[in-house]
């Protein structure tokens, strides 16, 4: 697979996957798990790849022998992570929500950690089919975006409940959480601890989270999440870029922030470029030798990114002007109509099934 050492086409392969056949999806799989996981060391360097392509393709479902197992390979290993996980449900939330996310259980060592993984707004969703055949397409996420109040404060707690019960089923085995998201699916993720922890359910003190290029949660939200966890704040780790827009709207807990700027193979800082393409938060390609532009680390402060700072109280100002909150929480439910329009009439041939039943 000589064709992703070259990390565009790695990228531009992970793309067209959205729309490919459950054959297709296995098979892709099967190549990142030979020619990819081999590649990281990290663990957010594997979360990163996780929550930002592999959560947006929709991989197939277990079906008969055949899984959707992930390798996750670490340098040094961590012990309480497994060397294999398998997803074993996918969950899609349309009406109200706009939420994708998925549940990934170890695969040999049965107490490992189990990871909430959720996927972040998707400009092109992909495309499944459940076991009658029907098309699916999963909402982009404009809804759970446009949440008035804050990014994903209405959508999440149309989800809550059914996240909340796997997180308790998992604890009961015998196992922590460990909970991983890209863009709105960092948002999603820390609002599931939050809440996990609210309730004081099991071991929900030995929680980890890893969110990238999330935006913040609203004020009194994200102190509440930091009194939870302010002696562990060191198992929160956000990752967010200087140049990005996103971590500065709404704000964050106190976690332990890591910071990003542009920096070329040859260790140049690259010119500062208008729009942010999500591939380059892969800082993690140093050591994988993907010739690409890479983000490099510039902070690590518990205080980042909550400066105070214009931009930040001009993105705040406007995401709630009336045709920001008309624009995203009005109109895109008509995407969503759209998405159940063809769930319900268009069929397809039920072997070509490269789904979950939702």
């Amino acid at each position: 697979m000589d064709r992703w050492n070259n990390h565009n086409n790695f990228l531009e392969d992970s793309g067209r996957m959205r729309t490919a056949t459950s054959h297709n999806k296995r098979q892709y799989l099967e190549n990142y798990n030979t020619y990819i996981a081999p590649r990281l060391h990290t663990l957010e360097g594997n979360f990163q790849i996780w929550a930002n392509i592999l959560a947006a393709i929709h991989l197939p479902g277990t079906n008969g022998t055949q899984h959707a197992d992930i390798n996750l390979n670490l340098n040094p290993q961590h012990p309480e992570y497994d060397t294999t996980y398998r997803i074993t449900d996918t969950r899609v939330s349309v009406l109200a929500a706009g939420c994708v996310w998925h549940y990934l259980e170890p695969v040999n060592n049965p107490a490992a950690r189990a990871i909430l993984l959720f996927r972040g707004t998707a400009t092109h969703p992909a495309e499944y089919r459940d076991r009658k055949g029907r098309l699916n397409v999963e909402p982009a996420g404009a809804w759970a975006d446009g949440n008035f109040k804050s990014v994903a404060s209405f959508s999440y707690r149309v989800i809550k409940d059914r996240v909340f019960n796997w997180m308790n089923e998992q604890t009961a085995k015998g196992r922590d959480i460990t909970a991983v998201g890209y863009s709105l699916g960092g948002c999603l993720a820390m609002r599931a601890l939050k809440h996990y922890a609210e309730e004081k359910r099991p071991r929900w003190e030995n929680s980890e989270l890893y969110a990238f290029s999330a935006p913040g949660l609203d004020t009194k939200v994200a102190a509440e999440f930091t009194n939870l966890f302010q002696d562990r704040y060191t198992q929160l780790h956000t990752y967010w870029h200087v140049d990005d827009l996103v971590p500065v709207t709404g704000h964050y807990p106190i976690t332990t922030p890591k910071a990003y700027s542009r920096i070329g193979p040859d260790g140049a800082v690259l010119p500062r470029i208008g729009v942010l393409h999500t591939h380059l938060l892969l800082f993690i390609s140093v050591q994988e030798g993907w010739n690409v532009a890479l983000a490099y680390p510039v902070a690590e402060t518990p205080q980042e990114p909550n400066a105070p700072n214009i931009k930040r109280k001009i993105i705040g100002f406007m995401r709630r002007l009336p045709w920001g909150f008309f624009g995203t929480s009005l109109l895109s439910p008509v995407g969503g109509a759209i998405v159940l329009m063809r769930k319900y009439f268009t069929r397809r041939n039920v072997d070509d099934w490269c789904g979950h039943a939702h």
